[in-house]
């Protein structure tokens, strides 16, 4: 995992933080849906290990000359080109504790949506991504990429700040579909990686956490409380109850109310009249100017690395 965490440092955030976070944050709900949902039968934690997973298997085709290698849609790499994992760097890259990892993998490997190589480790073998499900799975991650370059543009983010490679960007982005959903996938986990810290390092918390405060959000303008420093006051906000947020993660609601509970004690959600909302005390002392920042570093080097693989940008 890369984080961007000194791109920004001792820079001032740019004026519309918040507004382009807000696109990200819902850039970053709405692919949860078929990850956790439909692939892993709304178990988070498992769909985190399992694409993690995938992520390490071809972080080597991920940058650089090999960006270009396996990267049209129907184009996957075989297993002889996928680096098995150890279990035990596995957890350390997860942050997760070895035997919850170890357990996961297990049954991964008991449902056949990873391998073992012995003395070496564990990967998803290319069949898994070859199965309708998994290229239908693409073509929403790509349609979910042009959005957030779309939601940010309207957001005003300025995309200037990217690093322009001679590459033309495509209109039709089928060639490279397969490149930008590894991309994809890494810069996912790295912003779970930000996130999750100020949750107790829960990567699941910190993912609901971030779909409610944009559920709660999403009616607002990009020129709504857009800057770093004003967050919408709670007045703003409006309340979204635990069933839609099952329905729209696609996560079992019981384990979604358990969830909950266990944040309006921490002070993390409130519950108000017609649900429950990320109060702005708490989304101030979460989102700090550091995750801010570094979140925003980790969008701009998502966005050059798309454009140098042949994603179309605005100019």
């Amino acid at each position: 995992m890369n984080l961007a965490t000194g791109m920004f440092a001792g820079k001032s955030l740019p004026r519309n933080a918040r507004a382009v976070l807000r696109a990200d944050d819902d850039f970053l709900s709405r692919k949860m849906d078929f990850v956790c949902g439909r692939i892993m039968g709304g178990d988070f934690r498992r769909a985190f290990i399992w694409n993690t997973i995938c992520v390490l298997n071809v972080r080597h085709l991920t940058q650089g000359a090999d960006t270009a290698r396996y990267a049209a849609l129907f184009d996957f790499p075989p297993d002889e080109e996928r680096i098995p994992v150890n279990i035990r760097k596995l957890a350390q890259a997860l942050l997760l504790p070895y035997e919850t990892v170890r357990r996961q993998v297990l049954l991964l490997e008991r449902d056949g949506l990873c391998v073992r190589v012995p003395g070496k480790g564990i990967f998803v073998p290319t069949r898994i991504f070859r199965h309708p499900d998994h290229v239908e799975g693409t073509k929403l991650v790509i349609a979910a990429v042009q959005r957030l370059i779309a939601d940010l543009k309207r957001a005003g983010f300025d995309f200037s700040q990217i690093a322009r490679s001679p590459r033309a960007g495509l209109a039709d982005p089928t060639p490279i579909a397969r490149a930008v959903v590894r991309l994809d996938a890494g810069y996912t986990l790295d912003v779970i990686a930000i996130i999750r810290a100020p949750h107790d390092d829960d990567p699941v918390e910190a993912v609901i956490f971030t779909a409610i405060a944009t559920e709660n959000t999403r009616h607002l303008s990009p020129a709504d409380h857009a800057a770093a420093d004003a967050p919408a006051p709670d007045a703003l906000r409006r309340p979204v109850s635990v069933l839609a947020v099952a329905t729209s993660l696609n996560i079992p609601y019981e384990t979604l109310r358990r969830m909950f509970a266990r944040m309006v004690r921490s002070g993390r959600l409130a519950r108000v009249k017609d649900g429950f909302i990320v109060p702005q005390a708490a989304q101030r002392r979460i989102e700090t100017d550091d995750v801010l920042r570094r979140r925003h570093a980790r969008l701009v080097r998502f966005l050059a690395d798309l454009q140098y693989t042949g994603m179309a940008m605005p100019a």
